[in-house]
C-alpha cells in the first residue's frame, strides 16, 4: 500500500533538501513519473517491507525518515522507467493533460473510491477530532474557569485570611494598649486605695483617741461614782454595824432573860418532882424491895426525861437563834462589800455560838447535879 507515500508526497520519508531534489525530477517529467518514484522507493526498502507483518508496521515504515541515499532512489526510478514496457506503463492509465478552465475550476469526479472513502473517513475523523477537541476545549475552559474561580476563591480566602490576621494583630495591639492602660489604671487605683487606707487609719486613730478619751472620762466618772457609793456604803456599814451591835446586845439580854426563866422553871419543876417523889416514897415504904427499886428507877427516869426534854428545847432554841443570826449575818454580808465587815460579823456569830455552847454545857451540868 503506497498511499501513505502519495498522501504525504514523500515529505515524511525525506529530508527537505532530498525532498526538493525528488520533486525537481518529478516536475521535469510527466505526472506518471511519481509512480516510478514510489516503486523505486519501495524497491529500495524491499528488505524492510518484507519484514513487516502488519499494516500498521508498513504504514509506520512509509511514514518515517530513512537513511537511503536519494540519488540511488532517483537512479532506480529512471531505470524502472526505461525498463518498463509500454503495455504496462502507468502513463497510459492517466488522462491527457488539460489545462484548468476559467474563470471557475472544473468538477473533478475521478477520484478513486478508496481515496474518496478515505477522505470521508478522514473528514469524519477530523470532525470527530474537532468535536473531541471542542469538547476537550470546553472542558478545559470549564476547568480553567473552575481553576480561575478556585484561584479567585483562594486569593479571596487568602486575602480574607490576611485581613483577619491583620485585624487580629490590630486587635491584639489594641488589647495590649488596653492592658497597659488597665494596668496603669490598676496602679493608680492601688495608689488611691493605699492613700485611702492611710487616711482611714488616721481617721481611725483620731476616732480611737477620742473614744479612749471619752472612755477615760467615763471611767473617771464611774470611779468617782463608785467612790461616792463606797463612802455611802461605809457610812451605812457603820450604821448597820452599830445597829447590829445594838441588836446583838438586845438578843444577848433576851437570851439571858430566857435563860433565867428556864433556870427558874427548871428549878421549880425539879423541886415539885422531888416533893412528889418524897411523897410517893413515904407511901410506898411498905412495898416489896422489888417494887421499891422499881419506884426508885421510875423516879429517877422522870427527871431524866424531863431534863432531856429541857435540854432538847434549849438546843432547839439555841439552834434557831444561831440560824436567825446566821441568816441576818448573810443578809448583812450581801449588803456589805468589804471583807473586814463580813469577818467581824463572822466573829460575832462565832461568839454567839460559843455562848450558846456554854449555856448548853451549863444546862448539862445542872442536870448532872440534879441526877446526883
Amino acid at each position: 500500500d503506497a498511499w501513505p507515500l502519495l498522501k504525504t508526497v514523500f515529505s515524511e520519508v525525506f529530508e527537505r533538501e532530498n525532498w526538493l531534489r525528488v520533486w525537481d525530477n518529478i516536475f521535469s517529467h510527466p505526472p506518471g513519473f511519481i509512480i516510478y518514484m514510489v516503486v523505486a522507493f519501495l524497491n529500495s526498502v524491499r528488505s524492510a517491507v518484507m519484514k513487516c507483518t502488519t499494516v500498521e508496521a508498513l504504514c509506520m515504515l512509509l511514514t518515517q525518515k530513512n537513511t537511503i541515499p536519494v540519488v540511488k532512489i532517483i537512479k532506480e526510478a529512471y531505470r524502472i522507467k526505461l525498463s518498463t514496457p509500454s503495455e504496462i506503463c502507468p502513463v497510459k492509465y492517466l488522462t491527457k493533460f488539460n489545462p484548468l478552465s476559467t474563470p471557475t475550476y472544473p468538477v473533478f469526479d475521478k477520484y478513486p473510491i478508496f481515496i474518496v472513502d478515505y477522505q470521508k473517513r478522514e473528514r469524519q475523523r477530523i470532525r470527530d477530532e474537532e468535536m473531541l477537541y471542542l469538547q476537550n476545549r470546553q472542558s478545559s475552559m470549564e476547568l480553567e474557569q473552575l481553576r480561575q474561580r478556585r484561584k479567585a476563591q483562594l486569593e479571596a480566602w487568602a486575602s480574607q485570611q490576611q485581613q483577619l490576621i491583620d485585624a487580629e494583630e490590630h486587635r491584639k495591639g489594641l488589647l495590649r494598649i488596653e492592658d497597659e492602660k488597665v494596668s496603669a489604671q490598676r496602679k493608680r487605683i492601688q495608689a488611691l486605695n493605699r492613700e485611702l487606707k492611710i487616711k482611714e487609719l488616721h481617721v481611725l486613730d483620731d476616732v480611737r483617741g477620742k473614744f479612749m478619751e471619752h472612755m477615760l472620762a467615763q471611767k473617771a466618772h464611774e470611779v468617782d461614782k463608785l467612790e461616792k457609793d463606797l463612802n455611802t456604803r461605809i457610812l451605812s456599814r457603820d450604821e448597820e454595824t452599830k445597829t447590829a451591835l445594838a441588836e446583838m446586845e438586845v438578843w444577848q439580854l433576851d437570851i439571858e432573860s430566857r435563860k433565867l426563866a428556864l433556870e427558874q422553871q427548871l428549878a421549880y419543876e425539879n423541886e415539885s418532882a422531888h416533893n412528889q417523889f418524897q411523897f410517893k416514897a413515904n407511901l410506898e415504904t411498905d412495898k416489896l424491895d422489888f417494887q421499891h427499886n422499881r419506884v426508885l428507877k421510875t423516879a429517877l427516869e422522870v427527871p431524866r426525861a424531863f431534863t432531856e426534854a429541857i435540854q432538847e428545847n434549849d438546843v432547839a432554841i439555841a439552834n434557831a437563834q444561831v440560824k436567825i443570826a446566821g441568816n441576818d449575818l448573810l443578809c448583812e454580808a450581801e449588803k456589805l462589800s468589804n471583807f473586814e465587815e463580813v469577818s467581824q460579823h463572822a466573829q460575832l456569830l462565832e461568839k454567839q455560838v460559843l455562848r450558846n455552847n456554854l449555856m448548853s454545857e451549863q444546862v448539862k451540868d445542872a442536870q448532872n447535879i440534879l441526877k446526883e
